[in-house]
C-alpha cells in the first residue's frame, strides 16, 4: 500500500515581490557546503543544496536565510546527476567532537527542508543547541526527515541536541535520535501559532542521557504525534510542556514508557503502547526485533507517512507501517488474503464478496480482499448491507488484470477526467435499497482502517459509511449509476469521525468519480462536536464530483444536493477537486474549524449550466479559521477557480465565525458577489469591526485606478481601529459588479491614530488592458486572518486608452 508524503510582515506601503527562479547547488566538501549556504542567504531565489555522499567536517555552521525564499538541504547524492537516496548513514555532518561545533540553520520568510543527513559528534558551547533548524513566518513549513542524530553532546542544562522551531508549521519524520549526551531534550519542538500542520511521524528517540522528546506547541490546530517510538531515555521519554488545552495535541499509535503532561492529550488519542518495542542492541542498532508489538501496528495515515524509512527502505510493507524510524519486511497480509471470483451474494459461496468479508472478520487479523474475474466488467448484485468490517481491511478491485486506474491528468480548466477500467461493479438491489455497501462494525476499535480501491458502487443509500477507525483511504473508485437503469447512491461517502482519512489522493490513479447522489451531499465528513479532534486532518483531494468521466458534465452524473460537506471537523483539507453540477453549495464548511479549501475548480466556465446551484463555498454555523485559497494574503499557491455558481463565489454567511480567510482565488461570473459577508448582497461598512461573520471587517472603499508608469495605482480608503495594519488584496475582472477574477497583488498599510487608511497602492496592471478593479481587506491577529467582503468596482483604462467591448465606465 503506497503512501504519499505531504511536501505539502511586510512594512507598510511595500508590495509583495514576485518569486524568483530556484537555484541548485551540488556540493562535495565542507567548503563548498559553506559557500552554497552563504550564497543561499540572500540571493533572492529558492535554493536546493544537494550533498554528495561522504563525510563533512563541521565546526560552526551558522546560517540565517533572510531573502524570503525556500531552502532545501538534502543528502544522499551519489553524483550530481543522480537521484538522491535518503539514507542518512551515507551523508554525514561530523563535528569530530571538537569544542564549539554546532549546526544552526534558520529561514526568516521561507520554507526549510533538511533530509537524508547524519549529524554526529557535535559539541557546541554552553547556551547553544547541537542542531537548530527553524522557520519564522506563519505560513512556512519546516520539514526534517530521514535524519540520524547520534553521539552528540551539549554542555548547558537547557541545551537540546535537536532543536526545531517553527512559527509556520513543522514535520519531523522517519528519523533516529540516539546515544546523545544531553541534560535537556534530545529533541525539543517549539511551535507558535503555526498556520501549517505540526506533525511528528515515525521517529525513534532512544538511549539518550536526558529526556527524549520535549514538545511545546501553541497551535491553533492540533499538533499530531503518529507512530513514534520514544524509549529508554535517561529520564522521561515524552514531555508535553506549556501546551494549551484547546485544541490539545493528538497522539496515535506511539510507544513510550513514561510521559509527563500526557493528561493534556486529546480524548481522541488512541493505540499508544507502553510495552517494550524490542529494539535491537547490536548492529544495526535500534531496529525492531522479532517479535515486536511495533511491527505493522502504526497508523496508516495517507499523505503523511513517508515513502522510505531512516535506512532508505520502503516504508509500508504490510497492512500498516511499523512504529519508529525503521521498517521491517514483515508482511502480515500474506496469510489473510481472500480472492473474489464469483458475483454471488450468497454468504455460503466461498469465492463471493460477502463470504470474503465474513472470513476476514472471523480471522481477527488485518486482511486483504482481491477481485479476479474471467471477463470484465462483472455486476455483483448486493441485496442487503455487506457485513460491517471489524478488522483492518484492504479491498482491491485493481488486482483483476483487466482493471486499471485512471491515467488522465487534470485538464487546463481544472476538469478531472476519469478513464479507469473497473471490473467489479457493486449494485444495490431490492426494495428498499441496501443501507450501505461497506461500513464499519459498531464498537470497532480505533485501530481499524479501511482502504477501498478499484470498484464501481451504485444504487445504495450510502455507498461507503465509515463511523469508526482512523486512516481510511478511499481512492480510484466510481460512485455513479447509469447501468441497467440504476442511479448513483443516496450519498456516496459518509465518514463520521476518524483521524487522517483520505478520499482521493495526489496521483491520477487516486481520482474518485462521484456523481448521481440523490439524498444528501455527495461526500459528507462529520465529527463529534464535543471532541474537536475526533474528525481531524481529513483530506478530500483530486476527485471529480458532479461531472462525467470526460470531465465535462451530464445530468446522469450531477449530484442533487451539495458537493462536499464538512461538519464538526478540525483541520480538514479540500484540494484539487473538480466540483460542478451539484444541487447545493459546492463546498460547505459547517461548524468546522481551520478547514483548507485550496486549488479546486468549483463550477464550470466551460460547460454552460454546470455551476453549482448554491454558493461555490459556504462558511456557516460558527465555522472559523478557514483558509479558502492561498495560506496567506498575497500567496500564489492554493488559489481556487470559482465560477458560474448560482450564489456567491464564497459566502461567509450570517452564522459563520471569524478568522475566515479568502485570498488568491479567481472568482467571477457567479450569481452573487465574489466574496460575500453576512446576508446575500453587499453589506455596507458600519460600526465597529467586532460583530458578525469575520467581525464584518470593513472592506476597502475604492476611488480610482490609473496607470502609473509600468504599474497600476489603486486609490481608496479603509476605516478601522487606530494604528491597525490592513493587508489589501487587489483583483482585476472583465465585468463590473463584485468579481475577483485575477489577483494582481497585495498592498500593506497602517491606519493612523484616527483609524483611517488612505492608500495609493502600486501593483502590476491587468494583462488584458481595460478592467474592473476590486479589493478586499485582511486583518490579522494571533487567532488568524479575517477577510472582508469584496469592495466596490472601479474602472481601469489600459495603457492603450481604448475602451473594449463590455467596458463603458458606468459601474462603480
Amino acid at each position: 500500500m503506497s503512501r504519499h508524503p505531504i511536501w505539502s510582515l511586510l512594512l507598510a506601503g511595500i508590495a509583495v515581490a514576485a518569486p524568483a527562479a530556484a537555484d541548485t547547488y551540488c556540493v562535495g566538501s565542507t567548503a563548498e557546503l559553506a559557500a552554497a549556504l552563504q550564497q543561499a542567504k540572500g540571493n533572492g531565489a529558492d535554493d536546493a543544496i544537494h550533498l554528495l555522499t561522504g563525510t563533512y567536517a563541521i565546526t560552526a555552521l551558522d546560517v540565517d536565510v533572510t531573502d524570503a525564499h525556500a531552502l532545501q538541504l538534502e543528502g544522499g547524492y551519489a553524483s550530481c546527476a543522480a537521484n538522491p537516496v535518503p539514507r542518512p548513514a551515507d551523508t554525514v555532518l561530523d563535528g569530530q567532537a571538537a569544542a564549539g561545533s554546532f549546526v544552526r540553520i534558520r529561514n526568516y520568510g521561507g520554507a526549510l527542508g533538511v533530509r537524508g543527513l547524519s549529524f554526529t559528534r557535535l559539541k557546541p558551547p554552553a547556551g547553544t543547541h547541537a542542531i537548530t533548524l527553524g522557520v519564522n513566518a506563519y505560513d512556512d513549513l519546516l520539514t526534517a526527515s530521514n535524519l540520524d542524530v547520534g553521539a552528540n553532546a551539549v554542555a548547558g542544562i537547557n541545551d537540546s541536541i535537536l532543536q526545531l522551531n517553527a512559527t509556520g508549521g513543522l514535520v519531523l519524520r522517519d528519523s533516529i535520535v540516539h546515544d546523545n549526551a544531553n541534560a535537556a531534550a534530545a529533541v525539543k519542538i517549539g511551535a507558535l501559532y503555526p498556520e501549517n500542520p505540526v506533525m511528528v511521524v515515525n521517529n525513534t528517540i532512544t538511549a539518550n542521557a536526558g529526556p527524549g522528546l520535549v514538545f511545546s506547541a501553541y497551535a491553533l490546530t492540533p499538533a499530531a504525534l503518529y507512530n513514534n517510538i520514544l524509549w529508554n531515555n535517561g529520564t522521561l521519554d515524552l514531555v508535553l510542556a506549556n501546551v494549551p488545552s484547546s485544541p490539545p495535541p493528538l497522539a496515535m499509535n506511539n510507544t513510550w514508557l513514561n510521559c509527563s503532561g500526557c493528561d493534556w492529550l486529546s480524548a481522541a488519542s488512541a493505540n499508544n503502547l507502553t510495552s517494550n518495542p524490542n529494539l535491537t542492541t547490536s548492529e544495526p542498532k535500534y531496529r525492531l526485533g522479532t517479535p515486536s508489538p511495533a511491527i505493522n501496528s502504526g497508523m496508516p495515515v495517507p499523505l503523511v507517512i513517508g515513502d522510505v524509512d531512516a535506512a532508505g527502505a520502503q516504508r509500508v510493507q504490510g497492512s500498516a507501517p511499523d512504529r519508529g524510524a525503521y521498517e521491517t519486511s514483515n508482511d502480515d497480509l500474506g496469510a489473510s488474503t481472500w480472492l473474489v471470483t464469483s458475483i454471488s451474494d450468497d454468504p455460503g459461496n466461498l469465492f463471493g464478496l460477502r463470504h470474503a468479508i465474513l472470513a476476514a472478520n472471523a480471522s481477527g487479523k488485518p486482511s486483504r480482499i482481491r477481485f479476479h474475474f474471467s471477463s470484465c466488467p462483472q455486476l455483483l448484485p448486493i441485496a442487503s448491507p455487506l457485513p460491517p468490517i471489524q478488522v483492518p481491511l484492504l479491498v482491491d478491485g485493481y488486482w483483476d488484470p483487466a482493471s486499471h486506474p485512471n491515467t488522465q491528468a487534470p485538464l487546463a480548466d481544472g476538469a478531472i477526467p476519469f478513464d479507469a477500467e473497473l471490473c467489479a461493479i457493486l449494485v444495490g438491489s431490492g426494495s428498499p435499497l441496501p443501507e450501505t455497501a461497506f461500513s464499519i462494525a459498531p464498537g470497532a476499535g480505533p485501530g481499524v482502517h479501511v482502504e477501498v480501491r478499484g470498484l464501481r458502487i451504485m444504487n445504495f443509500r450510502t455507498a461507503i459509511a465509515l463511523n469508526a477507525g482512523n486512516g481510511h483511504w478511499i481512492h480510484g473508485n466510481a460512485f455513479v449509476g447509469g447501468l441497467l437503469g440504476t442511479v448513483g447512491n443516496g450519498v456516496a461517502l459518509d465518514m463520521t469521525a476518524g483521524v487522517g482519512n483520505v478520499i482521493g489522493g495526489p496521483a491520477a490513479a487516486d481520482v474518485n468519480l462521484v456523481g448521481g447522489s440523490s439524498t444528501g451531499p455527495a461526500i459528507r465528513i462529520s465529527g463529534v462536536a464535543a471532541i474537536p479532534t475526533a474528525s481531524s486532518q481529513v483530506t478530500v483531494m483530486n476527485n471529480n464530483i458532479g461531472a462525467d468521466p470526460s470531465g465535462v458534465g451530464s445530468t446522469v452524473f450531477a449530484n442533487a444536493f451539495g458537493g462536499i460537506q464538512l461538519l464538526d471537523t478540525l483541520q480538514a483539507t479540500v484540494a484539487r477537486n473538480w466540483i460542478v453540477a451539484n444541487g447545493g453549495d459546492g463546498v460547505t464548511i459547517d461548524r468546522s474549524d481551520y478547514a483548507r479549501v485550496q486549488s479546486n475548480a468549483i463550477g464550470s466556465a466551460v460547460v454552460a449550466g454546470f455551476g453549482n446551484a448554491g454558493a461555490g463555498v459556504r462558511v456557516t454555523h460558527g465555522a472559523r479559521g478557514a483558509w479558502i485559497g492561498a495560506i496567506s494574503p498575497g500567496g500564489e499557491v492554493g488559489g481556487n477557480t470559482i465560477t458560474a455558481n448560482a450564489g456567491a463565489g464564497v459566502w461567509i454567511d450570517p452564522d459563520a465565525g471569524t478568522y475566515d480567510q479568502v485570498a488568491g482565488n479567481a472568482i467571477w461570473d457567479n450569481g452573487g458577489l465574489a466574496i460575500d459577508l453576512g446576508a446575500p448582497g453587499p453589506t455596507p461598512n458600519a460600526g465597529d469591526e467586532n460583530s458578525g461573520p469575520n467581525g464584518l471587517l470593513h472592506k476597502p472603499e475604492l476611488s480610482g485606478a490609473v496607470a502609473s508608469g509600468a504599474s497600476m495605482r489603486l486609490s481608496g480608503h479603509i476605516s478601522t481601529a487606530p494604528d491597525t495594519y490592513r493587508y489589501i488584496s487587489i483583483y482585476a475582472s472583465t465585468r463590473c459588479g463584485g468579481d475577483a477574477r485575477l489577483p494582481l497583488g497585495l498592498w500593506v498599510a497602517q491606519a493612523d491614530a484616527n483609524g483611517s487608511i488612505d492608500f495609493a497602492a502600486d501593483v502590476p496592471p491587468p494583462p488584458f488592458g481595460n478592467a474592473w478593479i476590486t479589493a478586499t481587506a485582511h486583518g490579522y491577529t494571533a487567532g488568524g486572518t479575517a477577510t472582508s467582503e469584496i469592495s466596490n468596482s472601479v474602472f481601469y483604462r489600459g495603457a492603450d486608452g481604448v475602451f473594449a467591448n463590455g467596458f463603458d465606465g458606468g459601474c462603480g
